[in-house]
């Protein structure tokens, strides 16, 4: 229960981070997405009930800290962890070259759609932009991320809910 309790402010504490630091340490052009990073291994972690709500905690943190369109990276990142569960039913996520493939396809996604609802509010070419902002962020997410899950696991254990086994189903 305490593990409920802490998850948002440890979540919170990593979207700040992600927000101020990441972006300001690569100029907000490469850095990484760890927020999607996160809801995919919730997706891969975590009930569905709680997941689902701990990725809209985190779209909506993400919201509140880029003032993008409010509840746009909401919707995202909830869709991206039901993706992640469908996923994960259907495919071992054990794989870390399946892993870094769908953290890249998941993070150049969610990216085309807010581009995408950007260019329908704003009237905007959004190609350059994916190529310039979407791509690179989702190439070093993607390298990133069978790196950060083991760390994530480590914590996990660290904590104390480490599971039998390297992810189990829930």
């Amino acid at each position: 229960m305490m593990y409920f309790i802490l998850l948002p402010l440890i979540l919170l504490i990593m979207v700040s981070f992600q927000a101020t630091v990441l972006d300001n340490l690569f100029f907000g052009k490469s850095g990484v997405d760890l927020s999607i990073i996160i809801v995919i291994y919730i997706g891969l972690r975590i009930k569905p009930l709680q997941g689902g709500i701990l990725s809209l905690l985190i779209g909506y943190f993400i919201d509140c800290t880029t003032g993008v369109l409010s509840g746009l990276h909401a919707f995202t990142y909830v869709v991206l962890f039901f993706t992640a569960k469908l996923y994960f039913l259907r495919i071992r996520a054990d794989k870390l070259a399946f892993m870094a493939f769908f953290c890249f396809m998941s993070i150049l996604l969610e990216g085309f759609a807010v581009l995408l609802f950007y260019g329908m509010l704003y009237e905007n070419g959004i190609l350059h932009n994916l190529l310039a902002f979407t791509l690179p962020r989702a190439v070093v997410g993607g390298i990133l991320s069978p790196v950060i899950f083991e760390i994530f696991h480590f914590v996990e254990g660290a904590l104390g809910y480490e599971n039998t086994g390297p992810f189990e189903r829930a």
